[in-house]
């Protein structure tokens, strides 16, 4: 089995590199930019192809590792090409997008899938390295889904199998795990650094309580993890809290107030008997 790659970006790249070092052939890369091809050609040591007509025909797998908003115009400029794609499998790897916008090369005999790793591509080699780490999500159509599935099984490669329509929901779930997270990490070290703190000193004082949460997360689940004043009907500090937040930005003040929200949801579980005055504040 060959495997090329239309599209020698960060993703695109990182993933040939890994599918390289486990013994996979590459067939070689096709970039709109003929840097980033021969990067992502020397890395691999492959070739690099001018022409994606060229690469579409040697190989029986090809990634359409470009950008979300150019994976439907390559597609559809595939199909039309004097070539054949029947029983030729096609993957991309955007997160939010599903096989669909790849439909054109399904109804010519083509297998159409998307798969998306879990994983913060900013380094090349680093991703490269440590791909392997990532949980994998799959879906698509098509009998050469099955290829596909082989290469996460037999590489141990921790994956989750999901339907089209659900592609979307479950990118919005990675944003809030990962660029959310951030955003409320960051308010945090904001009304610190308000009251004195330098940036530094700020992240120093939060990174071992940001951390032992998120364990607590893994280890005992949400529910088990939750602590604070929501967590034990508290009251009078969430009062005194959303007292002091008001005189500084209205930002933090819907930020603290929605998650306060979501905790108290996550509280309920475990803690029937919710404090009415904390609704009260809260919504």
């Amino acid at each position: 089995m060959k495997i090329g790659f239309i599209g020698a970006g960060k993703v695109g790249t990182a993933f040939g590199m890994y599918l390289k070092r486990e013994h996979y052939r590459i067939a070689g890369y096709n970039s709109r930019t003929r840097s980033s091809a021969d990067r992502a050609a020397q890395l691999t040591n492959t070739p690099v192809y001018d022409r994606k007509i060229d690469l579409v025909k040697i190989s029986d797998m090809i990634f359409l590792t470009v950008n979300d908003d150019n994976i439907e115009n390559v597609a559809k400029e595939i199909c039309r090409m004097d070539v054949d794609v029947k029983d030729k499998v096609f993957i991309h790897m955007s997160g939010v997008l599903n096989c669909e916008v790849m439909n054109c090369l399904n109804e010519k005999g083509a297998t159409i899938c998307s798969l998306h790793p879990l994983y913060p591509f900013s380094d090349i080699e680093k991703s490269a390295a440590e791909i392997h780490k990532a949980n994998f999500t799959l879906e698509g159509k098509g009998k050469g889904l099955k290829m596909v599935k082989d290469i996460l099984i037999v590489n141990n490669l921790s994956h989750s199998v999901i339907k089209s329509s659900q592609k979307t929901i479950y990118h919005a779930s990675a944003c809030v795990a990962s660029n959310y997270l951030v955003a409320v990490l960051n308010t945090s070290v904001e009304m610190l650094m308000e009251i004195g703190f330098e940036n530094d000193m700020a992240l120093d004082t939060i990174k071992e309580l940001v951390l032992q949460s998120a364990n607590n997360v893994f280890d005992y689940g949400p529910t088990k993890a939750l602590t604070g004043p929501i967590a034990r009907n508290d009251e009078k500090t969430v009062a005194m809290h959303l007292t002091d937040i008001k005189k500084y930005d209205n930002n933090w003040l819907e930020i603290y107030k929605t998650m306060g929200r979501a905790s108290m949801e996550i509280a309920a579980r475990k803690n029937s008997e919710q404090s009415e005055t904390l609704k009260s504040l809260l919504y």
